[in-house]
Formats: C-alpha cells, structure tokens, sequence
C-alpha cells in the first residue's frame, strides 16, 4: 500500500510470528516487484548473525500462508539446481545431506563426486534401437581402401567426445569448486558401460614421456596358475614409447595420465602408423606445446586410419587434428565399394562443414 511502512511491518512479523527476541535491525527493506499479491518483501541485514537468527526461526512459519527463503546469485542457484537431486537421495538413503549456501554437506563431509558416488542418481539414457555405422573423416574428402582388416566387426555403440578442459587460472574455477577430470572420468566410465569411447579435444595438459598405461602390471605365471579361478584380471598393454616432441609437463599432465590409466583410454599421439601426428599441436606467446589428444582404446587402433597434426593457420593458435576412423557401414544397394565379410556391401558416410547450417544452430 501507498506509504506503508514496510521496515516497521517486517519488524513486527520478526518479532510476533518468528518469536525472536533479539533486535534485528535491517539495511534496506523494500517490496518486490511482482504481479503476484501481495508482493514478497525482500531485506538485507545489518549483520550475517542476526540473518541466521531469522533464519533458525523460520520453522515456525510451517502451516501458515508465510514463508522465508534465502535470495542467491544467479550462479549459486545453478549450482544448488545441480545439488538438489543430490541431496534428496542422499536423504532417501538415510544420509545426513545439508546445503549451506552452494555447497552440499553430506555426513559432515563436503560432497565429494568419488567418495559419494552411490547417492548421485543415476542417469536414463536411451539408446537407439538401429546401429550406426559410420566413417568419420574430419577433411574434406575420404580415401578408400581395400584393407579389411582394418574394419570393426564388432556391433557395440561407438561414443565420440570432444572435450575442452579450461586452462589452470581460468575464471571458471572461481565459479564453479570441481575436478573436471574427475568429472570426464565418471562420464567415461558411464559411457564405457554402454560401448566404446573416443575422447578428442583440447585437455591443456602436458604429458611429456610419462606413461599412460601401468607398467609392469602383468602377474607372474606362477601366481596366476594359483588365482585364476578366483578373478580374472586383466593386465595393461605394453605399449610403445610415444614420439612426442613436448619434452615438459604442467599440472594437468598427470591428470590426464591418470584419466587414461583409470579408462583405459591410451592417448594416439606420437604412436600412429603414419607418423603424421608427432607434432606440436598449439603456438603460444611462450612458445609450442602438445595440449590436443585423441584418446582412444588400445583395441581400437586399427580403426584409426589417419590421425594427422596439421600445419598451423592464421585463423587458430591451435593445428587442427585430422582424423580417419574406418568403421562397418550398414547394407546399402551401394556398388561403389567393395564388398565386406559375408557379403555385405560396405559404404561410407561423410560429413563436412556446412554454413548454412550455422542460421540454424
């Protein structure tokens, strides 16, 4: 109403209905602009103290047509919009889940993604019933060739991930506490489950000549004679040393050695057949470095047909990754290709840039 009081009136309800006793003095208090009547009454507090007074005392407004709530940035509310569901399961699981501000507090201990993984609820992905036969060439043309043994056979679902990892001081950790190679290796290990996965991208991670697979992981025979019939491990493949030309590392190196150690993805550059990838992949005011991967499993190698670095442009700081995979096409009433294992016709599917297609994104 026109001159209403509205500090006096919230004072009154401070103290009639939430029974605080305290003096609460308020920095500005002011109606909401709202077409809902009546119109929500927001304030600041003198004091973070007395806020969380009021705070403890909202309970008693359980039943009656008030209400009390916290008002928080737009990027708090995002995060706490991806806590919730946390919360709530851990609730449902008997677990003691708090959230102050933008942070989740389950048994006492900040949530962790790792060690709290059984109350994250768990994602429905549908996946199409038709498989998807596809070869993939990032150029502009696609070489044919004879080379069958090169073909997967297999009819799981292939996943292909382009990543970007922001570098160390990007203003994105300053909004957002979180691992994103943690949060890479949960979506591998989601994904793994459901078929084979590709990651390519830029990680900003610099590996150097560390290995990204465990050495010495094999069981002596003796010991594996004696165990066999109670698990079945299997060991890491000794692969051979890449041919990387960037000699150092950062502190996202090891991250992205223990990514690969964890999902068994190996990392591509410096061991293709072509020897077209063991070159520097970004240009900077400090010099060259190889932060762009292609991680793929081992036993997806020969699907890689070509895996190319190429020559650095005006348009990019980074050389662009060429990148070939040969996979088994569906049955076309195709003759341009020849024909695959029991008959079948293989062809191939391109795709290439197109920007007409950029009006519609």
């Amino acid at each position: 109403m026109p001159g209403e009081d509205v500090q006096n009136l919230l004072s009154g309800f401070v103290r009639d209905e939430l029974e605080v006793k305290v003096n609460v003095n308020f920095r500005s208090v002011r109606h909401m602009n709202s077409k809902y009547k009546p119109r929500p009454i927001i304030a600041t507090f003198d004091n973070f103290k007395q806020r969380e007074v009021v705070k403890s005392s909202a309970y008693k407004l359980k039943g009656s047509p008030f209400g009390h709530s916290v008002q928080y940035t737009p990027d708090v509310l995002d995060k706490r919009k991806q806590l919730i569901p946390i919360q709530r399961e851990s609730r449902t699981q008997k677990a003691k889940a708090v959230m102050i501000r933008d942070k989740l507090y389950i048994n006492n201990e900040l949530f962790d993604q790792i060690k709290h993984k059984q109350y994250t609820p768990k994602l429905e992905i549908q996946i199409p019933n038709e498989k998807i036969d596809v070869d993939l060439c990032t150029d502009k043309t696609i070489h044919q060739t004879d080379e069958k043994q090169d073909i997967v056979t297999n009819d799981k679902n292939l996943f292909i991930a382009c990543v970007y990892i922001t570098p160390v001081r990007s203003s994105f950790y300053k909004l957002y506490n979180c691992d994103l190679f943690v949060d890479l290796g949960n979506s591998i290990e989601l994904y793994s489950s459901l078929g084979d996965v590709i990651l390519l991208g830029d990680t900003n991670s610099r590996t150097g000549a560390i290995d990204d697979f465990v050495s010495n992981d094999s069981i002596y025979t003796t010991i594996r004679n004696r165990l066999d019939d109670i698990f079945d491990y299997s060991a890491d493949i000794e692969l051979n040393v890449r041919n990387n030309p960037d000699n150092n590392t950062n502190c996202y190196g090891p991250k992205l050695i223990w990514l690969c150690k964890a999902s068994g993805l190996r990392i591509l550059n410096g061991r293709h057949k072509n020897g077209l990838a063991n070159d520097f992949t970004f240009c900077g005011m400090n010099g060259v470095s190889v932060i762009d991967y292609l991680l793929v499993p081992v036993s997806l190698f020969p699907i890689v047909r070509q895996l190319i670095v190429s020559n650095f442009t005006t348009f990019s700081d980074h050389a662009f990754l060429h990148i070939q995979l040969s996979l088994l096409c569906n049955e076309r009433n195709s003759k341009r290709f020849p024909d695959g294992e029991n008959g079948k016709k293989l062809s191939q599917d391109k795709f290439k840039w197109n920007d007409e297609l950029k009006k519609t994104m």
